[in-house]
């Protein structure tokens, strides 16, 4: 449906698509924007702008707040076309580090998030493995490839995250093993271990970390302290964990101390 006319507006060449995919951009780039600001950098009125923040919230990418709107956090990650583009840098060098730890014929699964989706990326290419995934991005990209063994676990789809969760992708990861499993987090603590958001990553991290040989963690750094509070694995639970740059030492010894390695 085409965005109703506002007679009050000033004249902009930009559709109103184009304005609230750059207006994302600006509130990611910055963590918010205030409505004023935005009237005035794309010439519109306040009550567009408005609008476009709602109609980004109601997709996932924004939260609304007073006077303006942030990136979505909290419980609800923001949307994964706002984090796949994020420290892109930082996720390329987890992913070629991870991919080293990959060989021929294994059996891997892949958790969603956008750092694990570099790694898809880069195994299009190979080696070939048999791949598991509740990510639909991942799946896509793997089978794009010379992935030919590529199980895409179904379920509940997230709209944000295009992962699928409950009952259904559970059994379907419980009823397979897996020589490795990857994991995305939205933390790590040197005493709770490895943090998420919400109850779904929980069951997820728990029944992939029992269904697989070795489970690996791929956290950029900017994302280590996020001040989560939920802890989904312990640091024993870990094989390794794959970030960009040497972690605090306080995160470094606990690793060490419960028999993981780490790569950076």
């Amino acid at each position: 449906m085409a965005e109703a006319i506002d007679s009050t507006d000033p004249t902009s060449d930009l559709s109103g698509g184009e304005r609230r995919k750059m207006i994302r951009s600006i509130i990611l780039a910055g963590g918010e924007a205030q409505v004023v600001r935005l009237a005035a950098d794309f010439a519109v009125s306040v009550e567009t702008i408005r609008r476009d923040l709602k109609a980004l919230e109601d997709e996932g990418f924004v939260t609304r707040v007073y006077g303006g709107a942030r990136a979505a956090t909290g419980y609800v990650l923001p949307h994964i076309d706002m984090r796949i583009g994020t420290d892109r840098a930082a996720k390329e060098r987890i992913a070629r580090l991870a991919l080293s730890l990959i060989e021929p014929g294994m059996s891997v699964f892949f958790s969603g998030g956008s750092t694990v989706l570099a790694l898809a990326w880069l195994l299009r290419e190979g080696p070939r493995i048999d791949a598991t995934t509740v990510m639909i991005d991942i799946g896509v990209v793997l089978a794009s490839g010379v992935q030919t063994n590529v199980c895409l676990c179904g379920g509940q789809l997230s709209a944000s995250s295009r992962a699928c969760t409950g009952f259904e992708a559970m059994e379907m990861i419980s009823r397979r093993s897996f020589d490795l499993a990857f994991l995305g987090a939205s933390g790590i603590d040197a005493q709770r271990g490895l943090l998420g958001r919400s109850e779904v990553h929980l069951q997820l991290a728990q029944v992939a970390r029992a269904q697989s040989r070795r489970v690996a963690a791929m956290i950029p750094q900017s994302s280590m302290k996020s001040g989560e509070r939920l802890q989904i694995l312990n640091l024993s639970q870990l094989d390794y964990l794959i970030t960009d740059r040497p972690p605090e030492p306080a995160l470094f010894r606990g690793i060490e101390a419960a028999g993981g390695e780490l790569l950076f």
